[in-house]
């Protein structure tokens, strides 16, 4: 949940510690692992409400870890990468790495209207360059969706408009 509503990399979900949740704020502070950069993120209520849930019913409280994710057998420290690999596998997605939720998170944004600025900004990318395979992404899947002359209702002798 976390990953597909944030779109973080693994790595930085599972640095996350308490302290990066702003409940009061409902945001989430990242330090991205990848660049070393501080990030805001702003928490919608699916995130919130999963987290809370985590923390509730999932979460060990006697570890005196900061953590937020920690692992779920003893000694538990901090959660591993496999973690998130796992915890894909027990909502029942096994194919696929975490990293397609940063990737859908990225066409979703976009797909909204955000401007590719905005979703460098959002994604925690230093520019717009990243941002394009977010666009070719959904160009890509344009072409898997091809429709018939027929299906459109026109034909090879319309000439859209031109003389």
């Amino acid at each position: 949940m976390v990953a597909l509503n944030t779109g973080f990399r693994s790595g930085d979900i599972i640095g996350m510690k308490l302290s990066d949740i702003d409940w009061k704020n409902r945001s989430i502070r990242i330090f991205q692992q990848k660049t070393g950069a501080e990030h805001h993120h702003p928490m919608d209520n699916k995130t919130g409400n999963a987290i809370y849930r985590y923390l509730k019913d999932a979460r060990r409280r006697d570890t005196g870890s900061d953590r937020l994710f920690l692992s779920l057998k003893a000694p538990y420290g901090p959660a591993s990468r496999s973690a998130c690999r796992n915890a894909m596998e027990r909502a029942g997605i096994s194919a696929g790495k975490v990293h397609m939720f940063r990737r859908t998170f990225g066409s979703a944004i976009l797909n909204s209207g955000a401007t590719l600025t905005e979703t460098a900004e959002m994604l925690g990318h230093s520019d717009t360059k990243s941002v394009h395979k977010y666009t070719s992404l959904d160009t890509e899947r344009m072409r898997l969706c091809p429709l018939s002359l027929s299906e459109t209702g026109l034909s090879m002798d319309e000439r859209y408009g031109h003389e």
